[in-house]
């Protein structure tokens, strides 16, 4: 009982386990929709590891990234010719077959970023839920972008607008507007 009242859910997972629950039991103790904030947030970890990774090569398409073609399909890159940095996607691991060499990478980024493999995400959680894999844009460009410097706030403020598609968020935007780091290894 030396856990603070707001840590009830990992009190009881840790009550589950002590009392000789095995981590599965107990992982069907967390409300679900809790669980899957914890599952797709370890899947944005490995997400933004591989996309840290895949940066210290350069923003330049090179033969055997992923790409998102015109038609919305993921191809691997044979040569860089045609296409752009912005057509480079990275898999959000979950189920579904991936090409062999960016199965290869995720495994790599998931044991090297959480200590786990790939198939060590999708067995226990295919048990609970179905998490759905997908391939999300390495560089994201912001559509109708507008910038401005609002002088009526205590101070000055910089105010951002733009459209982002689903799954991005304004926050990386503004790390890049401020060159701030979100580095946490």
């Amino acid at each position: 009982d030396h856990m603070p009242p707001n840590q009830f859910i990992e009190k009881g997972v840790l009550q589950a386990l002590a009392e000789g629950s095995d981590y599965l039991q107990a992982l069907q103790l967390v409300p679900r929709h809790i669980l899957q904030l914890y599952v797709h947030a370890v899947q944005s970890l490995i997400f933004n590891f591989m996309v840290s990774r895949r940066w210290q090569s350069g923003d330049n398409v090179m033969a055997g990234d992923t790409l998102l073609s015109a038609t919305s399909e993921v191809v691997v890159c044979d040569t860089p010719d045609g296409w752009e940095a912005a057509d480079i996607v990275l898999p959000i691991v979950g189920a579904g077959d991936l090409p062999a060499e960016v199965e290869r990478r995720a495994e790599q980024a998931a044991r090297e970023c959480v200590g786990v493999g790939v198939e060590d995400l999708r067995k226990p959680v295919a048990e609970l839920f179905i998490l759905p894999g997908d391939w999300r844009r390495m560089i994201v460009v912001p559509q109708n972008f507008q910038a401005g410097i609002n002088a009526e706030a205590e101070g000055l403020a910089l105010e951002v607008s733009c459209t982002l598609p689903p799954g991005v968020y304004m926050s990386m935007l503004v790390r890049e507007l401020t060159k701030q780091s979100t580095a946490t290894f």
